[in-house]
């Protein structure tokens, strides 16, 4: 918008100036010509009647005398004798018979005519001599309409670079937006409209999250009431040795579906707005394949992350959560030893979650999509696509998920 701005305004200036100064150069060029043409007029009355006054012999030297300076003169005596003088300079000497020429002829007294000649040259270097100073004021006007346009065009678009960046703080989830005021009241007018629309999201993500709540504590509570009929029955002595066996993995289950309720109401609530803050990525993959070792015993998992605090910015809880559903994916779906690694690049972090289990289907295009009858690896893919990551089942033998994310932009810049 501000190169645009400064085109405008400097083509607007240019035209205003080329009319100006062609108005004004045609009218100066014929105010000289008029006066250069009274002047050899009145150089004519002069010399005629000089030279009819005379009772001398006129040679070209004597008329030469008469003349001034850059002038052609002939006079034709009464007896038809012609007389011719000049005091042109080499550089504007002419054949005195341009058209563009001011001649005068006048008879002179007691017989004969005097034809006096300006060259054009001479009038026309009088006139670029008077249009200079105008042409030098047109180039200035120019340098200072384009000075000015950039000035104007920096301020009137300073205010729209700030309604940029509360947009985009909106965006990321910052409803305490700050719009300066502009004095430019269509300006104004879009910075009140944000904060609104700021305020109406704020309460509206506020609802979601008092519903979440309501809903988390909805499920649990029958979840918990059929986890504790089945510890009683699991607990109870005259339960059948093969009743407590399946109560027992009944309550398995329902570990998983609690936690997984809790998390998946979570990570909704993080996929679509949360502040983002810095997480150490590598103590999350240990704590994640630690939690998982104790809910899975007969597994046996595989941590391979190297020391150090490797820091990502991005919601907590939408992040356990895919790393959830990676680990709970391989411990429910894969076999043998489940490897969960982190390596890490410039700017990215891979996570990479393995087990022994062959890798399900062919892959397309060289990727194999990861929501094949899985629907919470779908869910995963979602999270990790609105956290600017990239989440994919790879090209190994063995099932193994790769999670890219970016890291910290401090750490980046570090």
């Amino acid at each position: 918008m501000r190169d645009r701005l400064v085109v405008a305004f400097v083509s607007l200036t240019l035209v205003v100036v080329v009319v100006f100064v062609v108005e004004r150069g045609y009218t100066t060029s014929a105010l000289i010509r008029d006066q250069e043409e009274r002047k050899v007029q009145r150089s004519a009355v002069v010399m005629s009647g000089l030279l009819g006054q005379t009772r001398e012999e006129v040679t070209p030297k004597r008329l030469e005398g008469l003349l001034f300076s850059e002038e052609h003169a002939v006079y034709v005596t009464p007896d038809g004798t012609r007389v011719e003088a000049d005091r042109h300079t080499a550089d504007t000497a002419g054949d005195g018979h341009d058209a563009e020429d001011l001649t005068v002829t006048r008879p002179v007294a007691g017989g004969g005519s005097l034809t006096l000649t300006q060259h054009a040259e001479t009038v026309d270097a009088r006139v670029a001599a008077a249009l200079l100073p105008l042409v030098l004021i047109a180039l200035g006007l120019l340098v200072a309409a384009a000075a000015a346009a950039v000035l104007l065009a920096q301020r009137l678009a300073r205010p729209l670079t700030a309604l940029a960046d509360a947009a985009g703080g909106l965006g990321r989830g910052d409803f305490d937006l700050e719009v300066p005021r502009s004095r430019i009241p269509e300006v104004d007018q879009i910075g009140r409209a944000l904060v609104g629309s700021a305020h109406d999201l704020d309460l509206l993500l506020q609802r979601e999250r008092d519903f979440a709540a309501h809903a988390s504590h909805q499920l649990r509570t029958p979840i918990t009431a059929a986890r504790l009929e089945l510890e009683d029955l699991a607990m109870s002595s005259q339960t059948s040795p093969e009743v407590v066996g399946r109560a027992t993995a009944v309550l398995g289950q329902l570990d998983r579906l609690s936690a997984t309720v809790a998390g998946m109401l979570d990570a909704s609530r993080a996929s679509r707005v949360e502040t983002r803050s810095d997480i150490d990525l590598a103590a999350l993959v240990r704590d994640t394949a630690g939690r998982w070792s104790s809910l899975a015993p007969t597994r046996h998992f595989e941590v391979v992350v190297e020391p150090g605090v490797l820091p990502v910015r991005m919601p907590a809880g939408a992040l356990m959560h895919v790393l959830d559903e990676l680990v709970g994916n391989a411990v429910a779906h894969g076999d043998g030893t489940v490897t969960v690694s982190l390596s890490e690049a410039p700017e990215l972090v891979e996570v990479r979650v393995a087990d022994e289990g062959p890798r399900a289907g062919a892959a397309r295009d060289g990727r194999q999509p990861v929501t094949v009858g899985r629907s919470g690896l779908a869910r995963a893919t979602e999270i990790v696509e609105a956290l600017d990551g990239r989440l994919r089942l790879t090209d190994e033998p063995a099932t193994t998920f790769s999670l890219v994310l970016p890291r910290a932009r401090e750490t980046v810049d570090a």
